[in-house]
């Protein structure tokens, strides 16, 4: 199409830079920021932060008036102590504004988690729960509070990030607890499966010990992308042991579902001959 055509993309990144803030946007309570290299204009009210395309005059109005009609008496200078002290209040690490940006994460982070559990769509962060969430604070706390969760970022894309942070820490914890652990042996239970694109999945459980105790945790699922033969499963699980610094020796057992004795016993004997 037009829009996506090179030239078309071009001049759109040329206009997005050429954007500057002025000061003529305070008065929608409009300071800016840079971000990555981008100036992009933040709102001195609410503190969020909007695209470099939004700095333009109807855009930040639109917001204004959308969000903070209450304000709409305030003259410039005000919007212009609220800008100061908001850039005063970013390079205070300790400060108010600090704190909120901490806890708008930390929120974001645990939306994210309750989506993964639900097993919902990322949408439906920004799509419902955050609106949902401004209605119940408006009605239950106040106006005066809803600004605050406009802090949170709730987009696709944030949210996917978030999961996938949370589940690079948790395979990080689940391998830092298996390599010093004081009996160096784990048993791995591997499982291959379809998934509704009809594509073969390796799941991979392990069970090591832990403070005393056994432990058993998901370990990783990856794709079977060419076939899923015996060999194919071994080569997975190798790759993965191997990236992450995990001898084959250490593991003393080893249940593989759908798959004959025979062909593991082949497996494992061509294994112990390399």
């Amino acid at each position: 199409s037009l829009a996506n055509h090179p030239m078309t993309m071009d001049r759109e990144e040329k206009n997005v830079k050429k954007r500057k803030y002025s000061e003529d946007f305070l008065q929608y309570g409009f300071t800016s920021i840079i971000t990555a290299g981008i100036e992009k204009p933040q709102c001195v009210i609410c503190c969020e932060v909007l695209s470099a395309e939004s700095m333009k005059p109807n855009k930040l109005k639109r917001h204004f008036d959308s969000k903070h009609l209450s304000f709409a008496g305030k003259d410039t200078n005000y919007f212009r102590s609220k800008a100061d002290g908001l850039k005063k209040a970013r390079l205070d690490t300790g400060g108010k504004y600090h704190k909120q940006n901490v806890a708008a994460v930390e929120a974001s982070y645990l939306v994210a988690l309750r989506i993964t559990r639900a097993m919902k769509p990322r949408t439906i962060a920004e799509d419902l729960l955050l609106p949902a969430a401004k209605d119940i604070v408006r009605v239950m706390i106040g106006d005066e509070f809803v600004t605050k969760l406009s802090a949170i970022s709730l987009s696709n894309d944030t949210v996917r990030r978030r999961i996938d942070d949370m589940s690079a820490d948790i395979l990080d914890q689940v391998i830092q607890e298996i390599k010093p652990a004081p009996l160096p042996i784990f048993r791995i239970q591997l499982d291959e499966s379809t998934d509704v694109a009809n594509c073969s999945q390796l799941l991979v459980y392990i069970r090591y010990i832990n403070d005393g105790d056994f432990k058993d945790e998901f370990l990783f699922c990856k794709p079977l992308e060419t076939t899923a033969t015996t060999r194919d499963v071994f080569d997975t699980v190798g790759s993965f042991l191997k990236e992450h610094k995990i001898s084959w020796e250490k593991n003393n057992q080893m249940n593989i579902f759908g798959l004959g004795l025979k062909e593991i016993q082949t497996v494992l004997k061509d294994e112990c001959d390399v």
